[in-house]
């Protein structure tokens, strides 16, 4: 069965991005809606023990609730243990993994769905009329609110400070290797990419292979943005040296 998108990125050794989201209401907090700012992440260290916390998938959840006593769980229900066992033993026996030494660790317990609950008492959402509902979008849309509200969200000293490649040496996405398959296990399933003999393609080429396939599990928008910086990045360092190469 195929993961969803928090799934593949607690069994991704390598994460491309630092995701950003924004969970905006929405159907009686029945869904993840809202946008997605991905950060990309230049030092990049493998994990050798999966599956991750979900405290641990580099990824912050930006949650505008009406009250702050709200129940909170809209990972609940995202992440199915039972998709994630088949997925991590058939990952930790593919050659890349292997080579890791990416091993399976039985202690991480995961958010799951109890069967005993309800979809309203998990989710802990409230009816409420249309009006309020309106309002509610409205509001996180234009980002006003009342001063007298418990939450003030134009205060200046609410702010998150992060510094996570200090200290660290950079890794190059050209350079990285083997970091473009581990980064999406879903896609290449813990294999390196395999061309014909006495064949070289180029960067260009093979984003463009994979874009252009009949076969669309590769057109994912995570890879596809992530194929697009590996370009880009590849465009800079060749116009960088064909720089130097004329003003020496």
């Amino acid at each position: 069965e195929k993961m969803n998108l928090i799934e593949e990125r607690l069994v991704s050794p390598r994460l491309p991005f630092v995701q950003i989201r924004r969970l905006r209401y929405a159907a009686g907090n029945h869904g993840m809606v809202g946008q997605v700012v991905n950060v990309p992440i230049i030092v990049q260290n493998t994990i050798q023990s999966l599956p991750r916390l979900l405290d641990d998938d580099l990824t912050i959840n930006v949650h505008i609730k009406r009250r702050i006593f709200h129940k909170s769980s809209y990972l609940a229900g995202f992440v199915r243990t039972s998709v994630l066992k088949p997925w991590l033993e058939y990952l930790v026996e593919t050659p890349l993994y292997k080579l890791n030494n990416v091993t399976i660790d039985k202690n991480v317990c995961l958010i799951q769905r109890n069967e005993n609950e309800t979809e309203d008492e998990m989710l802990g959402a409230l009816e409420e009329n249309d009006k309020q509902t309106e309002y509610l979008t409205a509001q996180q849309h234009t980002l006003l609110w009342d001063e007298e509200r418990e939450f003030d969200v134009r205060r200046e000293d609410r702010y998150f400070v992060i510094a996570p490649e200090e200290c660290e040496s950079p890794i190059s996405l050209l350079s990285d290797e083997s970091g473009w398959e581990l980064t999406f296990p879903q896609i290449f399933l813990g294999h390196r990419q395999k061309f014909r003999d006495n064949v070289r393609p180029t960067l260009f080429q093979k984003t463009s292979s994979i874009v252009r396939r009949s076969d669309r599990r590769g057109v994912t928008p995570t890879h596809c943005l992530y194929m697009a910086a590996m370009v880009m990045r590849e465009r800079i360092k060749t116009s960088l040296i064909s720089t130097f190469k004329n003003n020496d």
